[in-house]
């Protein structure tokens, strides 16, 4: 049984073994890999191993800078100086975890500089009566930033050459298999069946911009099949209706898994979502991880 510790999602142990290494060493990183592949768990997990917590920002377009360092806050009839979660991450000595990076704006970005090259200080402009001052790195801290391969060219050519850039992918699909087989005790012909439809959302994910089903969401569609709830339920709730898809996509999802071989078994299709007249669904291509049905058993044969 693996440790509270242990990352499970990570594709490759050497991907691991250097954002530990990074870690270790203050060096700043930033985690590339799609939407659920595990960058969060491998973090939270690296950190746990370390004894140390992590400060987390979720980064998006209306971020600011104070967000990041802080400002005022009146209380006690008195404006008082409250360090915003950087700078207490970096004032304590603690990782600072940074995801959805790539969404954030160059003008919040920008006051990191100093603080991911040899520098290692932020500045804080003064207002208010308040002297300016240079917060330095504690021993300890850390700067980790993750976003996804939708989001590469968004990160200023500054803001990379500091950074360290490891990829990250999903587990190889036979290692997903039975993460899902040794986790839940599912058959392995039933992890089988969840990981090639995952395979089908995530090929669909990059080239249409829908979410990707993570491996976590796998889990929880192999505990919902283990504990008796119909294939077309587990897909649907677990893997399907957390995407939010629109209805020409969940079409072109459904097509696509038919054409793989992969669509629902007799009484347990998903409802019908009526076309538009004239509105032809076509597959999208998936790769070659999984083939049709009649190709597989061909092959077997």
């Amino acid at each position: 049984m693996p440790s509270p510790t242990t990352p499970q999602f990570v594709d490759s142990k050497l991907e691991l073994e250097r954002v530990r290494l990074y870690v270790e060493r203050g060096e700043p990183v930033l985690l590339l890999g799609p939407t659920g592949c595990g960058k969060t768990t491998l973090l939270a997990a690296i950190a746990a191993e370390l004894g140390r917590r992590v400060v987390p920002v979720t980064g998006g377009p209306s971020l600011t800078d104070a967000d990041l360092l802080g400002g005022y806050l009146f209380a006690h009839d008195a404006m008082t100086w409250h360090d915003g979660p950087l700078v207490y991450a970096v004032r304590h000595g603690l990782p600072f975890f940074f995801d959805e990076i790539g969404k954030t704006s160059e003008g919040t970005l920008r006051p990191l500089y100093p603080l991911l090259d040899d520098r290692r200080e932020l500045h804080l402009v003064g207002k208010l009566g308040r002297e300016p001052e240079i917060v330095h790195a504690a021993p300890g801290f850390c700067f980790v930033g993750a976003y996804t391969p939708r989001e590469l060219g968004s990160l200023p050519e500054a803001f990379l050459q500091r950074c360290r850039v490891v990829r990250l992918s999903y587990l190889a699909p036979g290692e997903e298999v039975s993460l899902l087989v040794d986790r839940t005790g599912i058959p392995r012909e039933d992890a089988q069946y969840l990981v090639d439809v995952a395979h089908v959302l995530r090929s669909g994910a990059e080239e249409r911009r829908w979410r990707s089903p993570s491996t976590r969401a796998l889990l929880l569609a192999a505990r919902a099949s283990k504990s008796g709830v119909a294939r077309e339920w587990v897909v649907r709730e677990s893997l399907l209706d957390p995407l939010e898809l629109g209805d020409r996509d969940a079409r072109t999802v459904l097509s696509t898994l038919e054409a793989k071989g992969l669509s629902f078994e007799p009484g347990e299709k998903l409802p019908t979502i009526e076309a538009d007249p004239g509105d032809a669904i076509e597959p999208f291509d998936v790769g070659s991880q999984v083939e049709p049905a009649e190709q597989a058993e061909a092959h077997d044969g």
